[in-house]
C-alpha cells in the first residue's frame, strides 16, 4: 500500500539578521507530490535543535515551558500541527517518545502532528508578558505580529481535516524507561536503581 516513507527535520537559525528556516527531506520531489495512498512515518522526539528555534535561556525570564512552546510553535514550519499539514494527502503515522509528564502530545516537541489550541494572540500576549520584546531576534517579532494581523496563517486546530489521517503512537516515556532501569539496573549505569516504581 504505502511505497513512500519520509524523513523530515527542520533547523531555524539566523543569516543575514534574518531567520532562515531550512527543511531537509529524504526525497523532496517525493515528498511534494504525496497522494493518499502513501505513508508518511516521523520519530518525535523533544528534539536538540529546539533551541535554535528559542532558547532555553528565554526561561530565566520567569515564563513556562508551555509558555516558550506557544511561541515556538508560531515561528516553525513543523511544531505545533504544521508537520501534520504538510505532510498531506498522505498517511502519516508519529512514533512519539516522550519526556513530558503526563505524555501529552501536544507538548512533546511541540506537537508537530496534533492539533495546535494555542494562537498568534497568545504567543504575543506572552512576550509582552515577559518583555520578550527586548531579547527575541526582530525576525521572530516581526513573524508573530504578522500573524496576530492574520497576514500569516495560524497554527492548525483540531477541526482541520488533515488530523483525519494521522495516527499518534507513544511508543515511550519516562514511565517505561524508569521501570526497564529498575528491572535491569546493571544494563543502565547512568541509572540509579529507583526505590519504587509503580
Amino acid at each position: 500500500d504505502a511505497h513512500v516513507v519520509y524523513r523530515w527535520q527542520e533547523l531555524e537559525a539566523e543569516r543575514d539578521g534574518e531567520l532562515t528556516r531550512i527543511e531537509i527531506r529524504a526525497d523532496a520531489r517525493q515528498t511534494s507530490t504525496a497522494t493518499d495512498f502513501d505513508l508518511a512515518v516521523r520519530l518525535v522526539v523533544d528534539p536538540g535543535h529546539r533551541s535554535l528555534l528559542l532558547p532555553a535561556s528565554h526561561l530565566a525570564c520567569g515564563a513556562t515551558i508551555k509558555e516558550i512552546n506557544v511561541i515556538r510553535k508560531h515561528i516553525s514550519r513543523v511544531k505545533g500541527g504544521h508537520l501534520a499539514a504538510a505532510a498531506a494527502p498522505a498517511r502519516l503515522l508519529a512514533l512519539i517518545l516522550s519526556d513530558v509528564v503526563g505524555d501529552p502530545l501536544e507538548a512533546i516537541a511541540s506537537g508537530p502532528t496534533v492539533p495546535d489550541s494555542s494562537s498568534f494572540a497568545d504567543a504575543c500576549a506572552i512576550v509582552s508578558k515577559y518583555a520578550l520584546e527586548r531579547t527575541l531576534h526582530p525576525a521572530i517579532l516581526r513573524h508573530l505580529h504578522a500573524g496576530l494581523r492574520g497576514e500569516v496563517a495560524e497554527t492548525p486546530k483540531p477541526q482541520d481535516p488533515h488530523f483525519a489521517r494521522v495516527r499518534n503512537l507513544l511508543i515511550g516515556n519516562n514511565l517505561l524507561a524508569l521501570r526497564a532501569a529498575a528491572e535491569k539496573p546493571g544494563r543502565w549505569p547512568g541509572f540509579m536503581r529507583p526505590w519504587h516504581v509503580k
